[in-house]
């Protein structure tokens, strides 16, 4: 029997459950410093199953129950802002702070996060494709729905609000099959672009589909970008040093589903054991 690559992974990490959530139990109160979470979609829950085929989404309530939940282990939700304030001025590991990221851009974001945002009274960064501001993408199969994206008075409503912006590249395609030549263009036009559309400056970036090589990086840097965000498992960040550190900082992954046990796990460090390993594969595949 022949077992996919994705079968693999989600069968190891069923195995690991049990130890990820004995060590979120002991970890929860002792990690310092500041916890990046990468979300992608919040949805109704009964579009969970049609959304889940094409990226990583939780439920409305799900998501709120998060809030609750990082809140009632006393960790401080802060903004990318004060985030990386936290972590420049060293002060970063005193204490536990979560600083929550959405990527793509999608829509709902707008329509179901913010409002729960909103009402909690916190903040989150967005990280943007530029080409899809504001579009409506059919993927050919007749009985999906349609990927909507927000659109700029969208954006500009968020940060007016107290939310942030990022880049996520001018298209969501994997930045380390291109041509260098294309990449710098991917990386600088979606900065121009989302800058003329909130009028602030935008200096971080996450990579699509968080991956990177040398090149991205390099190109990353030289496009103006302080700040750029990867994927991956587990891990706080107390200080970053050099541009290597700045340039892929580590995220917590949400994983889809209405309300799923290994998010919390996630949440209060249960997964930051496994940290090491992802980031040397990581630094293997993509030499970096």
């Amino acid at each position: 029997m022949i077992v996919s690559a994705s079968g693999s992974r989600k069968k190891l990490r069923s195995m690991l459950q049990p130890l990820s959530s004995t060590i979120a139990r002991l970890w929860a109160r002792r990690w310092r410093g500041v916890r990046f979470l990468c979300y992608h979609s919040v949805c109704q829950p009964q579009e969970l199953s049609e959304l889940a085929r094409r990226t990583g989404v939780i439920s409305v309530d799900g998501f709120r129950r998060h809030l609750k939940v990082i809140r009632a282990h006393g960790y401080r939700i802060v903004s990318m802002s004060d985030a990386l304030k936290l972590v420049a001025n060293g002060v970063a590991g005193q204490a536990q702070y979560v600083c929550l990221t959405f990527d793509d851009g999608r829509y709902d974001n707008f329509a179901n996060a913010w409002p729960v945002l909103r009402e909690a009274g916190c903040s989150a960064h967005f990280f943007v494709s530029s080409a899809l501001v504001g579009q409506t993408v059919y993927d050919g199969v007749n009985d999906r729905e349609p990927d909507r994206y927000m659109d700029a008075e969208m954006l500009r409503t968020i940060v007016r609000e107290g939310g942030s912006i990022g880049s996520h590249a001018h298209r969501h395609v994997n930045l380390t099959t291109l041509t260098r030549a294309t990449v710098r263009s991917e990386l600088r036009e979606s900065r121009r672009l989302l800058q003329e559309i909130v009028g602030c400056t935008i200096d971080t970036h996450a990579y699509p589909w968080a991956v990177y090589d040398r090149d991205v990086l390099a190109e990353a840097r030289d496009a103006g970008y302080r700040y750029c965000f990867a994927g991956g498992v587990g891990g706080t960040v107390k200080a970053l040093e050099g541009d290597h550190a700045k340039l892929t900082i580590p995220r917590n992954t949400i994983r889809s589903g209405p309300d799923r046990e290994e998010n919390y796990v996630t949440v209060c460090g249960g997964m930051d054991v496994f940290r090491p390993y992802s980031t040397l594969k990581l630094r293997m595949r993509y030499r970096t």
